[in-house]
């Protein structure tokens, strides 16, 4: 069926692309339904293979269907209306997204203010307690995950001698030796 002058041009286009491809039936009426289809095309078996060059009207036209060009065009108030109730929704898309990454950043910060905090915390009783440590130590205790700060929290007060530090930061670079390392203060990965 023919609205516009550029459905009947689309028809006969497809008609002209399609026949040498297989056979094209214009116009065809759909027994038992008050129905006309634009264009049924059954492909030639032999030609199949000499589809792919057609792009993708061919990978269409590797099965019979029907086409249908410009079946029901919309008019332009309806592509507006259409627009317009999407619109919001769209917004409310952008919106959801924006406020969980809000929440995700908010998380992170969260993490990294607590183990900041809990490594200022460890490294003031170790300074404290060894009178001082030295920066390699300082760094190792940097690349900490915040559960282990904690564990190193509890276990600082068992410490006798820097050495037990020493010893109990190698454990933990075993153990963490699968995990990626977070330089806590700007938020890099190390590599260790």
């Amino acid at each position: 069926m023919t609205r516009f002058i550029h459905d009947q041009f689309a028809k006969d286009y497809l008609e002209e692309i399609l026949r040498p491809y297989g056979e094209i039936e214009s116009s065809k009426r759909v027994p038992g339904e008050v129905r006309q289809i634009d264009c049924f095309f059954s492909p030639a078996g032999e030609k199949i293979t000499e589809l792919s060059g057609l792009g993708v009207l061919g990978s269409f036209a590797r099965l019979p269907g029907i086409f249908e060009p410009f079946r029901n065009a919309a008019e332009e108030r309806e592509d507006k209306e259409l627009i317009m109730r999407l619109a919001p929704l769209y917004q409310q898309d952008i919106e959801k997204v924006r406020q969980e990454g809000l929440q995700e950043g908010e998380l992170r910060g969260e993490q990294r203010g607590r183990q900041e905090g809990q490594r200022k915390i460890i490294l003031l009783l170790l300074n404290h307690k060894f009178d001082g440590i030295e920066l390699p130590v300082v760094e190792r205790i940097n690349r900490l995950s915040l559960e282990q700060l904690e564990a190193l929290g509890e276990s600082l007060l068992d410490f006798k001698q820097i050495s037990d530090l020493e010893a109990w930061l190698k454990d933990a670079e075993k153990s963490n030796d699968l995990k990626p390392q977070v330089d806590i203060q700007n938020g890099n990965q190390l590599d260790v």
